[in-house]
């Protein structure tokens, strides 16, 4: 499926900027610069009414293979695996405002998911995922780094690192970030899992 559309989904793209148009002034994030950790944890809270648990994980030997926990209800709680770092918290987050912001109904209730019971919900954590990345990695933003980049004549690996700073992610979701802009804008044929 995300080879068939080179990994490029541009109805998640519109829903990612829709979003900053809904919310983005309230909280101090736009189309061209990265979202804060408070920034997600406000949103996620008071819009969305979640409540944020970063101590049960850890009080269970059970769950603590997880990063995150969704626990249906109202209000909606996220249990977060205290041991994660902060750029891994904002994607759990930033994932989280997709579930709700694409009305993303079925879904795994852990992240990394112990079941999967359709494709369907396979395709709504896939597209959760994408708005996460793209919501802190914003396209306007991150083409510019890359075309910069693109524009060096000689290899250098600051322009990679000052990347994983800006946006504050680790270097798996930047590279993924890159498969799924690098073949739509710039036409360098890629699939990366």
């Amino acid at each position: 499926y995300q080879e068939i559309h080179e990994n490029y989904f541009p109805d998640i793209e519109d829903a990612v900027l829709l979003f900053l148009n809904d919310y983005g002034t309230a909280y101090g994030i736009a189309d061209d610069k990265p979202v804060s950790l408070e920034a997600l944890e406000a949103m996620v809270t008071q819009e969305f009414g979640y409540e944020l648990d970063f101590e049960t994980i850890g009080e269970f030997e059970d769950l603590s293979t997880f990063r995150s926990v969704f626990v249906p209800g109202k209000p909606p709680c996220l249990l977060i695996n205290g041991k994660l770092f902060p750029r891994q918290v904002k994607f759990l987050l930033a994932r989280e405002l997709g579930y709700k912001y694409l009305n993303l109904k079925e879904r795994s209730q852990t992240s990394t998911p112990d079941e999967v019971n359709s494709f369907q919900q396979l395709l709504n954590d896939f597209r959760a995922a994408y708005f996460g990345g793209a919501l802190l990695m914003p396209r306007k933003a991150i083409l510019a780094d890359l075309k910069a980049f693109f524009a060096m004549t000689t290899w250098e690996t600051k322009p990679l690192d000052d990347m994983l700073n800006k946006y504050d992610v680790t270097p798996e979701m930047l590279f993924y970030r890159f498969s799924e802009l690098i073949p739509q804008h710039f036409n360098i044929q890629i699939h990366f899992l």
